[in-house]
């Protein structure tokens, strides 16, 4: 890693003050794991606020608060990444100055989000997360994953009981509309004027017979993992996926954005993993979605390890290594103009600019 360009020192960052990812085996963590790997207690032993108040959440925020972020991978993190080599700042990234007359506290904000991680079902199997498909149902989920999600179903019951506003985030680890835990929670989910939801999705189940009218009123915040730009390759790196569905259904949303649907102003981004299957289309990937008007936001980040592939597998992926025959070719690619709009953020790609 090259070193620090910018004092993080001068820098907090908000994730540990209200964030909240209940991961497999009920693991309760401020941010993703891939980039501040420290879990904060189970939901299954602790309640949210019981882990909050716990001593591993506060050595988090102390060290946060000290500018040593020494929880935190800086270099996987994207919004560290960016800070620390080209000075941006991005939420949940601010100047502490910024932050003086500011309060983020849990008691004076009263607003958690929870990012339900835990059930892997997808209707897709991406070699960038898994090898196999995982879809579990009410019958067949395990023990362990019933008692998580009834866990979990308590957590926003008790918060709404004492007025929390909840953003609930659905889902960073399969699909929300393929999880039938998910989406039944979805279904079921009655409009509340102190609950927005945050939809992440691959797009092929996202059609207009499974929004509820309720979903219309308080989503605000909607990503769709694509990854690439033409059918051969995302074939390749989106197996299960149906490409003509999903650029259907992400010309419906773009439609149904733009005429007003929502309630809520919907930021809309649109995800791209990088590696070695897909890093030429990266290009031709941000003319395509900046055609929609509707996207907030197009966001490039490297492949991560999450164990599932063997060493030499994943590091064939990894065409951000120095080692790797394509690397030259990715460093190239990263700087080309296109890249640098506004609604592009290159995350953790931005170490190899």
């Amino acid at each position: 890693m090259k070193s620090l360009n910018y004092s993080l020192q001068e820098v907090s960052c908000d994730f540990p003050y209200w964030r909240f990812e209940v991961m497999p085996e009920g693991k309760i963590h401020h941010c993703c794991p891939t980039w501040l790997p420290q879990n904060i207690g189970k939901i299954t032993d602790f309640s949210i606020l019981e882990a909050f108040e716990g001593d591993i959440s506060k050595k988090i925020r102390e060290s946060i608060e000290l500018g040593e972020f020494k929880y935190c991978d800086k270099k996987l993190c994207p919004y560290l990444s960016q800070y620390v080599n080209l000075g941006e700042i991005r939420s949940p990234i601010h100047k502490k100055k910024d932050l003086s007359k500011k309060d983020y506290s849990l008691e004076h904000t009263k607003r958690i989000l929870i990012m339900l991680n835990y059930d892997p079902s997808c209707n897709l199997r991406c070699p960038s997360c898994r090898n196999e498909t995982r879809l579990f149902t009410e019958e067949n989920a395990s023990d362990e994953l019933k008692a998580i999600h009834l866990a979990v179903m308590k957590n926003i019951r008790e918060l709404r009981e004492k007025d929390f506003f909840l953003h609930l985030n659905i889902t960073g680890s399969g699909d929300a509309f393929a999880s039938p835990l998910y989406f039944r929670l979805l279904r079921e989910l009655e409009y509340s004027p102190r609950m927005l939801l945050e939809i992440q999705t691959n797009g092929t189940l996202m059609e207009e017979n499974r929004f509820t009218d309720a979903m219309y009123r308080m989503i605000h915040f909607l990503t769709v993992s694509v990854d690439a730009a033409s059918q051969p390759v995302y074939e390749l790196v989106r197996r299960g996926g149906n490409f003509d569905r999903l650029v259907k259904n992400l010309d419906w949303m773009d439609k149904t954005i733009l005429g007003g649907r929502f309630e809520h102003k919907i930021y809309y981004k649109i995800n791209f993993i990088v590696q070695k299957d897909n890093f030429r289309e990266m290009v031709n990937f941000a003319k395509w979605i900046l055609s929609y008007s509707s996207v907030s936001e197009i966001w490039f980040n490297l492949i991560a390890d999450w164990g599932h592939l063997p060493k030499n597998d994943f590091d064939s992926r990894a065409i951000w290594q120095k080692e790797h025959p394509d690397h030259e070719e990715f460093l190239e690619l990263v700087k080309n103009p296109i890249l640098r709009n506004p609604r592009i953020n290159l995350g953790n790609l931005t170490t190899y600019l």
